[in-house]
């Protein structure tokens, strides 16, 4: 199943890719969200602290110094804060979305940290959100900092129901419909999302998906209205990215990465699991082949939940703000998230051996 996958890593090289030069240090900044509201399970506000507390950003960053001819310094870390989970959240403010008021007071913030980091001229904003539901924000944000870049969304989902097409109100699988403002219900349910109006919508032209294949009606119809471009499972398996290669060529991306996009077999702490998705070789491949055509400007990572499919139970939460040396179960997983999408984003080697 591999072998067209291990011949174009083979072939592109895409482990050795580096910026080899002379130059200060890039800079890059973290934008922790740890985030809930867009869905229903507890948890997935844990995932931001898991990665950036164990390897993030201490013993990474004096690696990222220490590469020649590419090295990093981080310039700004930020953590933005949701309400305390309960099981019995309701939010009365809004008849069409879960906790609309909760979901647009933590995006706001992101945006508002994400343009923070642009004007600290900073090359690489790393986004560790809980649910991607936050990714407004993120997505957002780069529409108010170039119009013209890339955003390609790696998910088992699409993530463009609107409120009318959800069958769940939750907010995580809404954040493009929203960005793109393809409904107007929601910017009129009481202002809640009042900072959206002043805000240029995204344009679907510019949007990517990778590893979608969980799809509902409502939104196979969108993206067939809209013409987004789709590279699916079957087409990373036999390597046709050229559509991929062609839309991001020459531009900045914004990769919004939810770690469903994994098949469940290699990575199970989500709380929506998809077969038949990607393998940690083909993700890295993915994310190697888009820093090498475009310049991955941003990068979002989502719905880590450390109390899925680590035996980690809710009693024990507090262990994802602790080292590895205490919560092993998470290890493996965060170990792949660097693996596959950070040490490719940085155009560095493997970052844990």
């Amino acid at each position: 199943m591999l072998s067209t996958f291990k011949n174009l890593i083979k072939c592109n090289n895409i482990q050795n890719i580096r910026h080899m030069s002379n130059f200060p240090p890039k800079r890059y900044s973290v934008i922790k969200c740890l985030n809930h509201s867009g869905q229903r399970k507890n948890g997935v506000q844990l995932g931001p602290n898991a990665i950036y507390n164990n390897y993030l950003f201490g013993m990474f960053q004096q690696y990222l110094m220490d590469v020649p001819g590419n090295k990093w310094v981080e310039v700004n870390t930020s953590t933005i804060n949701d309400v305390p989970f309960s099981n019995a959240k309701v939010d009365y403010k809004s008849n069409t979305i879960l906790n609309a008021s909760h979901v647009s007071s933590y995006c706001s913030d992101v945006f508002d940290k994400n343009i923070e980091s642009y004007e600290k001229k900073s090359n690489l904003i790393i986004n560790l959100i809980g649910d991607h539901s936050a990714a407004l924000g993120t997505v957002m944000s780069s529409v108010g900092s170039d119009r013209d870049f890339k955003l390609v969304w790696i998910d088992a989902h699409a993530d463009i129901n609107t409120s009318d097409t959800s069958f769940t109100g939750n907010c995580h699988g809404m954040p493009l419909s929203m960005a793109s403002k393809l409904s107007d219900k929601y910017l009129s349910d009481n202002n809640i999302f009042e900072w959206l109006k002043g805000v240029n919508k995204f344009d679907l032209n510019n949007l990517i998906y990778v590893a979608i294949r969980d799809i509902d009606a409502g939104e196979a119809e969108i993206i067939k209205k809209h013409n987004i471009t789709v590279i699916s499972m079957d087409d990373i398996r036999a390597g046709n990215v050229e559509a991929l290669i062609t839309k991001i060529s020459g531009h900045n991306v914004h990769v919004s990465f939810d770690v469903d996009s994994l098949d469940p077999i290699y990575f199970s702490a989500t709380g929506t699991p998809v077969p038949n998705g990607l393998h940690p070789s083909e993700l890295k491949y993915l994310i190697g082949i888009i820093n090498k055509f475009g310049n991955i400007f941003k990068l979002d990572i989502a719905e880590f939940n450390p109390l899925i499919g680590t035996g980690i139970s809710s009693n024990l939460a507090h262990l994802a703000d602790v080292p590895f040396h205490n919560i092993n179960s998470q290890k493996h997983y965060v170990e792949m998230i660097i693996n596959n999408v950070l040490a490719p984003t940085f155009r560095v080697p493997y970052l844990i051996p």
